[in-house]
C-alpha cells in the first residue's frame, strides 16, 4: 500500500472518520457513476482483517488514513493496533511505532507448526535438550536449559516482556 500524493485536506475532502468508533464514511457520492452514497460506511478486510479503503483508484490501509486524518500527516513507521485486532481503527488504539516494535507486538505466544513446542522452544539438535532462545535486535539469546517445554516457555515469555518493547503478551 504506497503513500501515493494523497493529502489530509483531499481525504477530508472525501471522507469522514470518526476517531471513537473508528468507523470512515463517505462525504461524497463515490463508486463508478456515484453508485456509493454519501455517508456509507466504506472499507473491506483483507485476509488479515485490517480494513483496506479506495480513494482516488488507490488502496490504503484504514489505520494509515486514521493516522493522515488525525495527524495531517503519513506516519514514519507502522501503525500498530496496540490490541491486537487489525479491524479497530479507534484512534485511542492506534500508535505510530518503528518495524520492529510492532512485530514485537502478538496477541498470544503461537506454537510451532512442525514441532508443536511454544514459541521461544526448541529442541537442541545436539543432545535432545529443550532450549529457550529470543531475537533482540536481530541477534539470538540463549535463555538457558530447561527440563520441560513449559519451564523453556515461561523463561521465553518473562524475556520477551522484559526485553520487546512492543510485547502485549
Amino acid at each position: 500500500m504506497a503513500t501515493a500524493n494523497l493529502t489530509a485536506q483531499r481525504l477530508r475532502e472525501l471522507l469522514n472518520y470518526d476517531p471513537e468508533t473508528g468507523i470512515f464514511t463517505w462525504k461524497v457520492n463515490a463508486g463508478r457513476w456515484g453508485r456509493i452514497k454519501a455517508g456509507t460506511e466504506t472499507g473491506s478486510p483483507d485476509l488479515t482483517g485490517h480494513l483496506r479503503i479506495q480513494v482516488d483508484g488507490t488502496l490504503y490501509y484504514a489505520h494509515r488514513l486514521a493516522w493522515l486524518m488525525q495527524t495531517g500527516a503519513w506516519p514514519l513507521g507502522d501503525v500498530d493496533h496496540m490490541d491486537g485486532v487489525p479491524g479497530n481503527n479507534r484512534w485511542r488504539n492506534l500508535r505510530d511505532v518503528p518495524h520492529q516494535t510492532n512485530a514485537e507486538n502478538r496477541r498470544k505466544a503461537h506454537r510451532n507448526k512442525q514441532s508443536g513446542l511454544p514459541m521461544g522452544v526448541s529442541i537442541d539438535k545436539r543432545d535432545g535438550g529443550i532450549r529457550a532462545d529470543i531475537t533482540v535486535n536481530g541477534r539470538a539469546r540463549s535463555l538457558g536449559r530447561f527440563d520441560d517445554p513449559e519451564q523453556a516457555h515461561a523463561a521465553y515469555l518473562k524475556a520477551k516482556r522484559e526485553l520487546h518493547s512492543g510485547c502485549t503478551i
